[in-house]
């Protein structure tokens, strides 16, 4: 299936909301900037599933201005050791009321702002520590890695 078709529509708007909000899009996994490190025993385990599979499956979760990555390191790093182009995102305004903010840590307080400043001029966060929620649900998608490594 061509890229283009790889996801359904997707109707992000509320009752009474004419803005979307969020999309769904392919981006080039060089221009996604984490603001979190990794924790390398999960990527190993990740890059295995996925290329077992030979199907990407989870967006990741994208703000829009920047590229920055909210929630997905770990896969952003399996997709950089499969030599993918690019990987499904789901791209959102980060500022929007829909977009949460928190830390998986009881010692850190994560906000918007330490998120950016961490992917913008560092250094990145521990692995796992900002938590990132929506009041949408991300859609699962089946992507072939053969048409994520060639962009088309």
């Amino acid at each position: 299936m061509p890229i283009e078709t790889a996801f359904e529509p997707v109707d992000v708007r509320r009752e009474g909301e004419d803005d979307r909000w969020w999309t769904l899009r392919l981006l080039p996994v060089r221009a996604l900037i984490p603001h979190e490190r990794t924790d390398a025993l999960h990527v190993d385990r990740l890059f295995g599933r996925i290329r077992e599979r030979d199907v990407w499956t989870h967006p990741l979760l994208v703000e829009s201005r920047h590229h920055v990555i909210l929630d997905g390191h770990h896969r952003h790093a399996a997709s950089e050791r499969l030599q993918l182009s690019v990987v499904p995102c789901a791209v959102v305004d980060y500022d929007h009321r829909y977009i949460r903010v928190g830390s998986w840590r009881e010692d850190r307080h994560v906000d918007r702002s330490a998120v950016m400043h961490a992917a913008i001029r560092g250094p990145l966060l521990p692995p796992k520590t900002s938590r990132h929620s929506t009041e949408f649900p991300i859609s699962e998608c089946l992507v072939p890695l053969a048409q994520l490594r060639t962009g088309h």
